[in-house]
């Protein structure tokens, strides 16, 4: 089996690397995207399709293309080529900057302020959270009764998009609760029950709770980065819980009162992960990636670039800069399933399919420039400890995740973390007319 080759190749290059001296447990950020990577890009497709020699891609309820030997042989290359081109970026990188004379220091941010920034952030989250129901034009009946595209148009104005923005900011206090800068109190409870609670169950999107799990999980990574089965077991629920969530979702004008709730969550677990496996999230990243390839291959359609010059304008708005392509992930709605793209669907094409729409085989290069950046970010993480560290730290994981999945829609919440830490903190300065200082880091 050529994807069973590819995960061992894979372990291979690592345990070189962990030879020689470079210690992964300390690189919790790379580790995750390769466990990422290897499970939604070899392993699951093995669980799916069993690929030997030839099988059907199916994607929205059609059939795009056909996996043949060549196909898959040319995939396998193709996707390993892009993770070996991001290992040994990153390695390369962080030695550089590890070795480089870049004087160690921090903006300190002290205890005591942080737990102000804390709060601030919790009450802007809760905040955000009403916002969604205020600016969605719908009452909080009809929106529980309604599809998640019926409030679409509302979703784009300013100020529900602001509101969007804000629910991720829960993702900083639950970081510090987890790397032990903060303490658990009330408001954080009120924000986080709000947040799980409107944003699950009234529009039916996991993308900031996501990121709150998971920055949960890289902060305590930060706290004690060596190897830990907790942490596995941790990821392991929550993935488990997002999946039967979706289960959940599709499934929730159905369901009879409590008890029938109760009953779908608990009884339910071989229907949910079928649903995810045949056409939900685990199967995604594979079968997104194969059409991505049949498109670029056998319908003569190329980005040319597109996405990169999107990402490299993404501060500045299409109204003004006409010239600023679409998202890809509504590119890739248009061709393959127009009548959702109406509506307001995306459908990204993985971090692989996107690539290759835009450069074909050579877009592995891609790997280069993101094994630079993770490098970067786990510097920052593990050096400094303060405000652009905490924001790294806190939303690198759903923006790994979405990039996985083929949209840079994550960092957008890393930017707007930033800009209001940054505003808050100087807000703070000039209020009390202090000045943050450096500290060096021992």
């Amino acid at each position: 089996m050529i994807y069973l080759l590819c995960i061992f190749l894979i372990i291979f290059i690592l345990l070189i690397a962990r030879y020689i001296g470079f210690k992964f447990n300390k690189h919790y950020i790379i580790s995750s995207f390769i466990i990422l990577f290897v499970l939604v890009f070899y392993i699951i497709p093995l669980l799916k399709y069993n690929i030997y020699e030839e099988e059907y891609i199916t994607l929205v309820s059609s059939t795009f293309s056909v996996a043949h030997s060549s196909e898959i042989n040319k995939y396998s290359l193709y996707s390993l080529t892009f993770i070996l081109f991001v290992i040994f970026s990153y390695i390369i990188s962080y030695m550089l900057l590890a070795k480089s004379k870049i004087i160690k220091c921090e903006n300190y941010i002290e205890l005591t302020k942080k737990q102000t920034l804390f709060n601030q952030l919790s009450f802007l989250s809760l905040c955000g959270s009403v916002g969604l129901i205020y600016f969605s034009g719908m009452n909080l009946s009809n929106l529980l009764a309604s599809s998640r595209f019926a409030f679409f148009e509302t979703q784009n104005t300013v100020f529900s998009l602001l509101s969007t923005y804000l629910t991720y900011l829960l993702v900083v206090p639950t970081y510090l609760i987890a790397s032990k800068k903060a303490s658990i109190n009330w408001l954080y409870i009120l924000s986080l029950a709000a947040t799980f609670f409107i944003l699950m169950f009234v529009f039916g999107t996991r993308s900031q709770i996501i990121a709150i799990a998971f920055s949960y999980l890289m902060g305590r990574m930060k706290v004690n980065p060596k190897i830990n089965p907790k942490y596995l077991i941790l990821s392991a629920v929550f993935v488990h819980l997002f999946v039967i969530w979706q289960f959940i979702r599709y499934n929730m004008k159905s369901v009879d009162g409590v008890s029938g709730f109760i009953d779908l969550i608990l009884f339910n677990n071989k229907e949910a992960y079928l649903l995810s496996l045949e056409s939900g999230d685990l199967s995604w990243f594979y079968d997104a990636t194969f059409t991505a390839m049949y498109i670029k291959d056998y319908m003569n359609f190329s980005l040319d670039g597109d996405t990169y010059l999107r990402l490299l304008l993404t501060l500045f708005p299409s109204t003004i800069f006409d010239f600023k392509p679409e998202e890809t992930q509504r590119i890739f709605a248009a061709i393959i399933n127009p009548e959702a793209y109406i509506v307001g669907a995306t459908f990204p094409p993985s971090i692989l399919g996107d690539a290759y729409l835009n450069f074909g085989f050579n877009g592995v290069v891609i790997g280069l420039f993101l094994g630079c950046f993770l490098a970067y970010a786990q510097f920052k993480v593990n050096y400094f400890d303060n405000i652009l560290s905490i924001v790294l730290g806190s939303t690198i994981f759903i923006f790994l995740l979405l990039l996985t999945r083929g949209t840079f829609n994550g960092l957008y919440p890393l930017i707007f973390c930033a800009l209001v830490l940054y505003l808050l903190n100087f807000l703070s300065l000039i209020s009390k007319k202090e000045f943050s200082y450096d500290k060096k880091v021992s």
